[in-house]
């Protein structure tokens, strides 16, 4: 999203729902763009259509600060390249993502370290319910502990949003094999598909159905991945646009 404005408008009109990832820039063109594409998304919704907005990591971060309407909410947490739990402290799943886990992957993803985390920013769950904004805006659906068992949230959801957010990669078990403390067994599988069909499910209900020309010039396959895993384990493929 580092075109012109008119240019990733022109994308958003093309899309059934949208993707914050995990980085780093937390300022700058890219913050004042994440600004924007949230405030479509509220603004999509806020009409009538359904338009989901999935946010991982520095997605989390930038949305918090976003909602908050403060940029030095985040704290500081020791999870970097960090396995971990997720704990529920509500076992009421209704019309959230865990709804589609049954009780045994639950009981596996709250007792074993299914899940990749690796930042050093978060959001304490008692910070969160102190910001009204936030407090008013999700439920907090999960913790996890840092290396040194502080406890920060781990997975989000709107009230009246097709937003979830998690402070986690759920990404990582199936797409990225370089670090050693992955998990990439069945189970850690399921829970990334389990998000990833919750989000597709909600991108189904939206009823923009753009040109399919227009589709078919601005897919990613118009470009070509780049193989980095020989020289980075924090990707094994990237693309690199001029």
């Amino acid at each position: 999203m580092t075109s012109h404005q008119n240019g990733y408008w022109l994308k958003l009109s093309l899309v059934n729902g949208v993707l914050f990832t995990g980085g780093s820039e937390k300022q700058g063109v890219y913050f004042e763009t994440i600004k924007k594409v949230f405030q479509y998304v509220l603004d999509r919704n806020d009409a009538g259509e359904p338009f989901p907005l999935f946010a991982q990591c520095l997605g989390f971060e930038l949305v918090s600060m976003i909602v908050s309407k403060d940029n030095n909410i985040l704290e500081t947490f020791d999870a970097q390249n960090q396995v971990s739990t997720l704990q529920f402290p509500s076992y009421s799943f209704k019309g959230t993502v865990f709804q589609r886990f049954d009780s045994d992957l639950i009981e596996k993803v709250s007792s074993s370290c299914l899940v990749m985390q690796n930042h050093r920013y978060g959001i304490s769950p008692k910070r969160l319910r102190e910001n009204d904004e936030l407090s008013s805006f999700f439920r907090v659906l999960t913790t996890s502990p840092d290396e040194n068992g502080k406890v920060y949230v781990s997975t989000v959801q709107a009230n009246k949003y097709p937003i979830t957010c998690t402070q986690w990669h759920p990404e990582k078990a199936i797409f990225e094999w370089r670090k050693p403390m992955i998990p990439h067994s069945e189970d850690a599988i399921q829970v990334t598909q389990h998000f990833a069909n919750h989000f597709i499910s909600q991108a189904r209900k939206s009823p923009n159905r753009p040109p399919a020309d227009k589709v078919l010039d601005n897919l990613i396959y118009n470009y070509n991945p780049t193989f980095s895993g020989k020289i980075s384990k924090s990707f094994e493929e990237v693309y690199i646009f001029s």
